[in-house]
């Protein structure tokens, strides 16, 4: 029997469900499926299937995101979820999938499209012209260093507030969007979808200034680890005492509430990566033990020469782009 390949749907998301719990072994709700491919306020996912017979051997997502390159808004595609089923491996099917998706994604006329993924996956990006441009960087803190840092006493937090969610508190707040860096668009809708990603718990805490009006930003979840991952954080006018605030009331949630670490993931040079390094926090230099770094960021690029998209400084990617924490 041969394989056959189609775009899928909502129909096709128990399939979606089986195929993820047999190819990764650990459960996915099918809610996540309905919120990640057909939820997105950008409009449904590219997803493509490999079939053997009637029963879903592999599969792929291309996932649209607003994009502010050098300025632009652009439609950028995300490349995520290439999977296959353990009985269907070693013939093919990622390779096959994800030339279809960026096939697809050819079509709508994007200039490139990413994909964070894990370092074996990328070796099947690569035999499909796909570029590899940096491995992702865990910057972290463990509980015992915050415990002892005794930098709480430095900040006061009066015009701090912690949110269980991100509701409606940032609607009137005038997103940063660097005109010189490649970074996700973001608008409090995009925000509000993107943290009702039903495996995650998000919260949100804010900076205001004296008229009552939010100033900065930070957005984390709880992963089942326990460890509190940093998805999001920024000031109006890049304000880095509002930052450097908003980070230490969230360390200090870290000790409150006795997570093992908080974590900052990033590209090595990006924005993000600089902030964290002045800021003492640490990462694991070996391929094994804690926080040890597991992901690569690859692009697809569909134009030639597309000015400094190799560049690492010009891209700002962080655990925002990343919809696994």
């Amino acid at each position: 029997m041969e394989y056959t390949y189609r775009l899928l749907g909502t129909g096709d998301l128990a399939r979606l469900h089986e195929l993820y719990k047999a190819a990764f072994l650990r459960e996915k709700k099918e809610s996540f499926f309905a919120w990640k491919y057909f939820n997105n306020p950008l409009g449904n996912a590219i997803v493509a299937g490999a079939f053997y017979g009637d029963k879903l051997a592999g599969s792929g997502a291309m996932v649209p995101e607003s994009m502010s390159v050098f300025g632009t808004e652009e439609l950028i595609y995300k490349c995520t979820d290439l999977m296959t089923h353990p009985e269907h491996q070693k013939k093919g099917l990622s390779k096959k999938i994800n030339e279809m998706l960026t096939s697809e994604t050819a079509k709508i006329k994007t200039p490139f499209c990413y994909t964070i993924c894990s370092i074996i996956s990328t070796r099947s990006f690569l035999k499909k012209n796909w570029i590899f441009l940096e491995k992702a960087v865990n910057f972290f803190k463990p509980y015992p260093l915050l415990k002892l840092s005794g930098i709480f006493g430095r900040h006061k937090f009066e015009n701090i507030i912690s949110y269980n969610s991100i509701g409606d508190h940032l609607l009137e707040y005038a997103f940063n969007n660097k005109p010189d860096l490649i970074q996700v668009k973001k608008t409090a809708a995009y925000l509000k979808w993107r943290t009702s990603n039903p495996d995650f718990n998000y919260k949100l805490v804010c900076h205001y200034n004296s008229s009552k009006q939010v100033t900065g930003y930070l957005i984390y979840s709880i992963s089942g680890n326990n460890i509190l991952n940093v998805i999001d954080a920024e000031s109006s006018g890049n304000d880095k005492a509002v930052i450097d605030k908003l980070l230490a009331f969230t360390e200090r949630i870290v000790v409150k509430e006795r997570y093992k670490a908080i974590v900052i993931m990033t590209l090595r040079n990006s924005p993000f990566y600089n902030y964290a390094k002045s800021r003492s926090y640490i990462s694991n230099p070996f391929n094994r033990g804690p926080l040890k770094t597991m992901l690569d960021f690859n692009i697809f690029k569909y134009r030639d020469g597309e000015k400094d998209l190799t560049d690492l400084g010009r891209w700002d990617i962080y655990g925002l782009s990343y919809d696994d924490i």
